[in-house]
Protein backbone atom coordinates (compact mmCIF):
# COMPACT_ATOMS: atom_id res chain seq x y z
CA UNK A 1 0.00 0.00 0.00
CA UNK A 2 1.17 3.48 -0.82
CA UNK A 3 -1.06 5.74 1.29
CA UNK A 4 1.00 8.90 0.88
CA UNK A 5 2.14 8.40 -2.72
CA UNK A 6 0.14 9.05 -5.86
CA UNK A 7 0.11 5.93 -8.02
CA UNK A 8 -0.10 8.21 -11.05
CA UNK A 9 3.59 9.00 -10.62
CA UNK A 10 4.51 5.27 -10.62
CA UNK A 11 4.93 5.39 -6.85
CA UNK A 12 2.90 2.21 -6.37
CA UNK A 13 4.68 -0.63 -8.09
CA UNK A 14 5.02 -4.32 -7.45
CA UNK A 15 7.16 -7.15 -8.71
CA UNK A 16 6.73 -10.87 -9.34
CA UNK A 17 7.55 -11.70 -5.71
CA UNK A 18 4.79 -9.35 -4.50
CA UNK A 19 2.29 -10.76 -6.97
CA UNK A 20 3.15 -14.33 -5.98
CA UNK A 21 2.87 -13.52 -2.26
CA UNK A 22 -0.54 -11.91 -2.79
CA UNK A 23 -1.85 -14.86 -4.81
CA UNK A 24 -0.54 -17.34 -2.26
CA UNK A 25 -2.11 -15.38 0.60
CA UNK A 26 -5.47 -15.24 -1.18
CA UNK A 27 -5.38 -19.01 -1.62
CA UNK A 28 -4.96 -19.47 2.16
CA UNK A 29 -8.23 -17.56 2.65
CA UNK A 30 -10.23 -19.73 0.22
CA UNK A 31 -13.20 -21.46 1.90
CA UNK A 32 -12.35 -20.15 5.36
CA UNK A 33 -15.18 -19.29 7.73
CA UNK A 34 -14.12 -15.65 7.75
CA UNK A 35 -13.84 -15.16 3.97
CA UNK A 36 -15.60 -17.98 2.13
CA UNK A 37 -14.95 -17.99 -1.61
CA UNK A 38 -12.11 -15.95 -3.07
CA UNK A 39 -11.81 -14.34 -6.50
CA UNK A 40 -8.51 -12.71 -7.43
CA UNK A 41 -8.57 -9.55 -9.55
CA UNK A 42 -5.25 -8.30 -10.85
CA UNK A 43 -5.44 -4.96 -12.59
CA UNK A 44 -1.78 -4.94 -13.52
CA UNK A 45 0.51 -6.31 -16.15
CA UNK A 46 3.56 -5.99 -18.29
CA UNK A 47 5.10 -7.11 -21.53
CA UNK A 48 6.55 -10.54 -22.07
CA UNK A 49 5.80 -14.16 -21.39
CA UNK A 50 4.28 -15.39 -18.16
CA UNK A 51 7.07 -15.77 -15.59
CA UNK A 52 7.43 -19.37 -14.39
CA UNK A 53 7.01 -18.61 -10.69
CA UNK A 54 3.90 -16.50 -11.36
CA UNK A 55 2.52 -19.34 -13.49
CA UNK A 56 3.05 -21.74 -10.58
CA UNK A 57 1.17 -19.43 -8.19
CA UNK A 58 -1.73 -19.05 -10.64
CA UNK A 59 -1.83 -22.81 -11.29
CA UNK A 60 -1.99 -23.42 -7.52
CA UNK A 61 -4.74 -20.82 -7.10
CA UNK A 62 -6.85 -22.36 -9.85
CA UNK A 63 -6.28 -25.84 -8.37
CA UNK A 64 -7.57 -24.45 -5.05
CA UNK A 65 -10.73 -23.21 -6.79
CA UNK A 66 -9.76 -19.53 -6.95
CA UNK A 67 -10.55 -17.76 -10.25
CA UNK A 68 -7.69 -15.46 -11.29
CA UNK A 69 -8.98 -12.58 -13.40
CA UNK A 70 -6.42 -10.25 -14.95
CA UNK A 71 -6.56 -7.09 -17.03
CA UNK A 72 -5.33 -7.86 -20.55
CA UNK A 73 -3.27 -4.69 -20.99
CA UNK A 74 -3.58 -1.35 -22.72
CA UNK A 75 -1.06 -1.50 -25.54
CA UNK A 76 -3.30 -2.87 -28.30
CA UNK A 77 -0.99 -5.85 -28.73
CA UNK A 78 -0.88 -9.33 -27.25
CA UNK A 79 -2.27 -10.01 -23.79
CA UNK A 80 0.21 -8.82 -21.14
CA UNK A 81 1.51 -11.02 -18.34
CA UNK A 82 0.14 -12.26 -15.99
CA UNK A 83 -3.02 -12.25 -18.13
CA UNK A 84 -1.22 -14.54 -20.56
CA UNK A 85 -0.51 -17.14 -17.88
CA UNK A 86 -2.29 -20.47 -18.20
CA UNK A 87 -5.40 -20.59 -16.04
CA UNK A 88 -5.77 -16.80 -15.85
CA UNK A 89 -8.92 -15.23 -17.27
CA UNK A 90 -7.75 -12.15 -19.22
CA UNK A 91 -10.14 -9.22 -19.64
CA UNK A 92 -10.02 -6.68 -22.45
CA UNK A 93 -11.91 -3.41 -22.72
CA UNK A 94 -14.87 -2.34 -24.83
CA UNK A 95 -15.94 1.18 -25.69
CA UNK A 96 -19.41 2.76 -25.65
CA UNK A 97 -20.18 1.15 -29.02
CA UNK A 98 -19.55 -2.32 -27.52
CA UNK A 99 -16.48 -2.97 -29.65
CA UNK A 100 -13.01 -3.81 -28.38
CA UNK A 101 -11.30 -0.52 -27.56
CA UNK A 102 -8.36 0.35 -29.80
CA UNK A 103 -5.94 0.36 -26.85
CA UNK A 104 -7.13 -2.97 -25.42
CA UNK A 105 -4.68 -5.84 -25.62
CA UNK A 106 -6.06 -8.82 -27.49
CA UNK A 107 -4.93 -12.02 -29.11
CA UNK A 108 -4.88 -15.76 -28.60
CA UNK A 109 -5.33 -15.79 -24.82
CA UNK A 110 -8.22 -13.34 -24.95
CA UNK A 111 -9.93 -15.36 -27.68
CA UNK A 112 -9.33 -18.70 -25.97
CA UNK A 113 -10.12 -17.94 -22.35
CA UNK A 114 -10.90 -14.26 -21.89
CA UNK A 115 -13.71 -11.76 -21.99
CA UNK A 116 -14.21 -8.08 -22.58
CA UNK A 117 -16.08 -5.60 -20.42
CA UNK A 118 -16.63 -1.83 -20.43
CA UNK A 119 -13.29 -0.05 -20.16
CA UNK A 120 -13.71 3.44 -21.61
CA UNK A 121 -14.94 6.33 -19.45
CA UNK A 122 -15.85 4.06 -16.54
CA UNK A 123 -17.18 5.88 -13.49
CA UNK A 124 -14.97 5.03 -10.51
CA UNK A 125 -13.95 6.40 -7.15
CA UNK A 126 -11.13 8.92 -7.10
CA UNK A 127 -8.18 9.32 -4.76
CA UNK A 128 -9.08 11.93 -2.19
CA UNK A 129 -12.81 11.23 -2.49
CA UNK A 130 -15.48 11.65 -5.08
CA UNK A 131 -15.69 10.01 -8.47
CA UNK A 132 -13.86 10.22 -11.77
CA UNK A 133 -13.99 8.80 -15.26
CA UNK A 134 -11.27 6.25 -16.02
CA UNK A 135 -10.21 4.21 -19.03
CA UNK A 136 -8.30 0.93 -19.32
CA UNK A 137 -8.53 -2.81 -18.87
CA UNK A 138 -7.81 -2.25 -15.18
CA UNK A 139 -11.39 -1.01 -14.98
CA UNK A 140 -12.78 -3.89 -17.05
CA UNK A 141 -11.30 -6.74 -15.02
CA UNK A 142 -13.01 -5.81 -11.70
CA UNK A 143 -16.41 -5.99 -13.40
CA UNK A 144 -15.70 -9.55 -14.51
CA UNK A 145 -14.29 -10.36 -11.06
CA UNK A 146 -17.50 -9.14 -9.46
CA UNK A 147 -19.55 -11.28 -11.80
CA UNK A 148 -17.36 -14.30 -10.97
CA UNK A 149 -18.04 -13.66 -7.28
CA UNK A 150 -21.79 -13.55 -7.96
CA UNK A 151 -21.56 -16.84 -9.85
CA UNK A 152 -19.74 -18.44 -6.92
CA UNK A 153 -22.32 -17.03 -4.50
CA UNK A 154 -25.08 -18.73 -6.48
CA UNK A 155 -23.08 -21.89 -7.29
CA UNK A 156 -20.45 -22.33 -4.54
CA UNK A 157 -19.47 -25.81 -5.75
CA UNK A 158 -18.43 -24.49 -9.18
CA UNK A 159 -14.86 -25.08 -10.26
CA UNK A 160 -12.81 -22.33 -11.88
CA UNK A 161 -13.49 -23.99 -15.25
CA UNK A 162 -17.24 -23.83 -14.59
CA UNK A 163 -17.01 -20.18 -13.52
CA UNK A 164 -15.08 -19.39 -16.70
CA UNK A 165 -17.60 -21.29 -18.82
CA UNK A 166 -20.48 -19.41 -17.19
CA UNK A 167 -18.77 -16.08 -17.77
CA UNK A 168 -17.92 -16.81 -21.38
CA UNK A 169 -21.21 -18.58 -22.09
CA UNK A 170 -23.20 -15.61 -20.88
CA UNK A 171 -21.17 -13.05 -22.80
CA UNK A 172 -22.33 -11.58 -26.08
CA UNK A 173 -20.11 -12.06 -29.12
CA UNK A 174 -18.61 -8.86 -30.45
Amino acid sequence: ACPSVSCADAGCLTNDAGIIAAINHAVTLQNTALVGKVVINMSLGGAGACPGAVQTAITNAVAAGVPVIVSAGNDGGAVNNPGNCGGAIPVGATDSNNVIASFSSRGAELAASGLVAPGVSVLTTDQGGGTASATGTSFSAPMVSGLAALILAAKPAFTVAQVSAALRGGAASI
